[in-house]
């Protein structure tokens, strides 16, 4: 299912695209959001995407809750990896790294080792 949301090249062209939008400092708007993961709302309609995205604005934990990168981060990966990832044993170090960064540019760099290693 994931790769089939994430659309395009999949993890990779996903990851490439997160950090380029979290380094940016974009937040979970639709725009970066559809940019993210073009195949969801290919997948989904408009009303359940937003009913989707309203969800899981309301999910994010304070720590993230800023409307900028992390919260941009928790969302794209909360789409790409399933709702629970936050707590998910496996990807325990990417949320580590979502947790603690507040400066777009370093969370940027974090991602971009993180998913570099687990795509090699």
């Amino acid at each position: 299912m994931a790769a089939r949301v994430v659309g395009g090249r999949k993890m990779l062209a996903f990851s490439a695209r997160l950090v380029e939008l979290v380094g940016a400092g974009r937040g979970p708007d639709t725009q970066a959001l559809q940019y993210l993961l073009p195949g969801h709302w290919q997948m989904f309609s408009t009303p359940d995407n937003e009913r989707l995205l309203n969800w899981l604005s309301e999910m994010v934990p304070d720590g993230l809750r800023d409307d900028g990168s992390p919260q941009l981060a928790y969302t794209a990966c909360a789409l790409a990896h399933g709702t629970q990832w936050l707590g998910d044993p496996q990807y325990q170090r990417l949320a580590q790294i979502v947790r603690a960064q507040t400066d777009a540019s370093s969370l940027a760099e974090d991602l971009e080792v993180i998913y570099t290693k687990a795509l090699a």
